[in-house]
């Protein structure tokens, strides 16, 4: 179970290869919401901080269904069930950066505004 983690401020378009199972489609993976511009007040940083977020993702993408991201990441969002070794490729949306890595099936790929990084990982379990 490949976990894709954004943690740029732009939406990331992600694919990963299906040769040892899962979904070969292309996903997105909204901006870390932790990474807003707006100055946040003193009273809720992180509440100011998210909402800012999302108004900006909503007026951008022209959407009225996008899911409010006071999460900041999740099994359903972040995660990809492969096997086997894959493939990765992530197009960072705004910039139109791009890159290709391996990921093994626990794998954690980390996506910055100009570094990836990839992490073994041992177990990654669903609790919900």
């Amino acid at each position: 179970m490949v976990w894709v983690s954004n943690r740029s401020p732009q939406t990331i378009k992600v694919t990963i290869t299906n040769t040892t199972g899962g979904e070969g489609a292309t996903f997105d993976i909204p901006p870390n919401p932790l990474l807003a511009s707006e100055p946040p007040s003193t009273a809720h940083p992180l509440k100011d901080i998210l909402e800012a977020q999302f108004a900006r993702a909503r007026i951008s993408s022209g959407r009225d269904d996008l899911p409010n991201p006071l999460y900041v990441e999740t099994w359903g969002q972040n995660h990809w069930s492969r096997k086997g070794t894959e493939n990765a490729t992530v197009v960072l949306e705004e910039s139109g950066i791009e890159f290709q890595t391996a990921v093994g099936p626990l794998d954690v790929l980390l996506v910055y505004s100009d570094t990836y990084i990839v992490q073994s990982s041992t177990k990654q379990e669903w609790f919900s």
